[in-house]
């Protein structure tokens, strides 16, 4: 195939151009690119599916290992939070005995009460604590319906999270891809593909919901940190009511102390009798106010301890929600790594398509090899044949400006003579030069005068350049018998056509033109350029005719 290119591109070359070779040429480049740019894609997919791989199974270690980190995040703050809610329960439980133990004492004052008085000012007190534990009893129910609507929501979502996952696990768990042998190797990467674009859809929502359940979990904990530490603020301030009654108790001691005083005073003065027994009624009746205000804020506080207890049941109650849902995390982690095993099946059978792949890509590649080896030979042959003709046609454009010369030479000189004995005719193959007899011989002589002397001179220089070409000298006679004397020397046309032939040859000889160059030959009066009836037709042809030719064309014959 090589040779039939170079021949074509030789052949073009010979026929003036080479176009058609460097069309095809260029179309084999494009080829080879084309098939280079393909092999380069298919690697470049290969290798961003390898890479892709790679980073789900990252994602998916990833994954797991933040949910084992989440799940026993949360064990331990749930540990944690049933700890705290048992030391608090602990603590709620030792402020019910005070509690009881208060109301005891108030029991065993009212006897006391009944007989006992208090001051003005002391009653004053009592009316603004129970002021002041009104408010911040409202303040507590308000609290606690505002944690009561922030857990309703919080069970609401996790209870739609749940659902959500419990029917994504379903869909996952009837979804199958077909059998491996069923499907053609295209169809695989197509089905993985489909396949892996799914999966990554669903892990990236089991992923968000996952984010919002630990989201969740963790606003739990925290409000539960929060009802613990409002827990703890409660106690304290029963602590400070309990304080608060002990110390009223111990100002009604005191104020029963008093009265005793008075009451002994009173016997030993019988003029303030009426004053203090009328006193004594106000404060009596100020005591029992301040009895009945003691009494429902000992039921009040009864009813707030019983309202945590039942507040302290229902975080119980979410706790062990809470841990069901991480045991259903725990049962989603399951199903994950059943889908990861699949997806490492999809990766290995995927690996198995991309090293067929890339073996297709091999032998593609040194077939190209093979391409490019054969095209680079005959790219280069193609250079040598064009560099050929390059220097074919310099020298072309050279003998063309040579044989211009020269024809100009010739044309100056006819000028001078004032008529036309020179004539250049220049073919594909030939050049031809025609010199009329009158110029070179006189009539009936071989011998050259002077002015062919001169102008066989200027044909010899431009010959003498003119080395690659063969030449060949024509003698040609009109059909005039010979004459006279000549007979003796020339008896028919034939010799002295020869004759005036050879007189040429020397004398291009004596020009330092190499011999094996030349040759002559008398062709008598059988070739005319003119008619021979009259004597103008005549003089043409008595002429001697220069033939410059390609040594492969030294043989033919001239035409007339």
């Amino acid at each position: 195939m090589g040779l039939r290119i170079a021949i074509g591109a030789i052949i073009a070359v010979l026929l003036g151009g080479t176009g058609y070779f460097a069309q095809q040429t260029q179309s084999t480049k494009n080829l080879l690119q084309q098939r280079e740019l393909a092999l380069s894609r298919e690697k470049d997919s290969s290798a961003k599916l390898n890479l892709r791989f790679k980073t789900i199974e990252q994602q998916m270690q990833g994954l797991q290992s933040r949910l084992e980190k989440e799940g026993t995040s949360a064990k331990t703050e749930i540990q944690e939070m049933s700890r705290l809610i048992a030391e608090k329960s602990a603590s709620v439980e030792q402020e019910k005995a005070k509690t009881r133990s208060l109301e005891l004492a108030l029991q065993q004052v009212r006897t006391n009460v009944e007989n006992g008085r208090k001051t003005p000012l002391e009653a004053e007190k009592s009316n603004t604590q129970s002021i002041e534990f009104e408010k911040k009893r409202a303040e507590e129910m308000a609290r606690l319906e505002e944690t009561r609507r922030i857990f309703e929501a919080q069970i609401q979502k996790m209870s739609q999270l749940i659902t959500e996952k419990t029917a994504d696990s379903k869909e996952a768990k009837t979804q199958s891809p077909r059998p491996a042998e069923e499907r053609k190797p295209g169809a695989k990467a197509e089905d993985s593909n489909a396949q892996n674009a799914e999966f990554a859809k669903k892990r990236t929502e089991e992923i968000a919901r996952l984010e919002e359940t630990r989201k969740i979990l963790e606003a739990q904990v925290q409000e539960m940190g929060r009802l613990i530490a409002g827990k703890n603020t409660d106690t304290e301030q029963e602590k400070t009511k309990a304080k608060n009654i002990e110390f009223a108790l111990k100002q009604t001691q005191t104020a029963l102390a008093e009265e005793r005083k008075t009451r002994a005073m009173a016997e030993d003065s019988n003029t303030q009798n009426t004053e203090l027994a009328k006193k004594r009624t106000e404060e009596i009746a100020r005591l029992a106010k301040a009895k009945e205000l003691l009494g429902a804020q000992v039921e009040e506080m009864g009813r707030l301890i019983a309202e945590k207890n039942s507040g302290i049941e229902q975080q119980k109650a979410k706790t062990q929600n809470i841990e069901n849902a991480l045991k259903m995390r725990t049962e989603e982690m399951d199903l994950l790594a059943k889908a990861k095993e699949l997806l490492g099946a999809q990766v290995q059978e995927m690996s198995q398509l991309i090293a067929e792949k890339t073996s297709v890509a091999e032998l593609i590649k040194n077939k190209l090899n093979q391409t490019s080896l054969s095209l680079a030979e005959t790219i280069k042959k193609h250079t040598l044949a064009i560099a050929r003709s390059k220097i074919l046609e310099q020298k072309a454009r050279e003998e063309a400006e040579r044989s211009q010369k020269l024809k100009s030479d010739l044309n100056q000189m006819n000028s001078k003579l004032k008529e036309q004995f020179i004539t250049l005719r220049r073919t594909k193959d030939l050049l031809r030069v025609t010199i009329v007899n009158s110029l070179l011989f006189d009539s009936g002589s071989a011998e050259i005068k002077g002015k062919g002397t001169e102008a066989l001179s200027r044909i010899a220089e431009f010959l003498q350049k003119q080395k690659d070409k063969m030449i060949r000298i024509e003698g040609h006679t009109d059909n005039q018998p010979i004459k006279g004397n000549l007979l003796a020397r020339y008896p028919t046309n034939w010799e002295l056509s020869a004759a005036r032939a050879i007189s040429v040859v020397k004398f291009l000889e004596s020009k330092n033109i190499a011999p094996k160059r030349l040759t002559t030959i008398g062709h008598s009066f059988h070739r005319p350029e003119a008619s021979n009836d009259t004597e103008e037709g005549r003089a043409k042809n008595r002429r001697i005719v220069i033939l410059l030719s390609k040594p492969l064309l030294q043989a033919g014959v001239s035409t007339p």
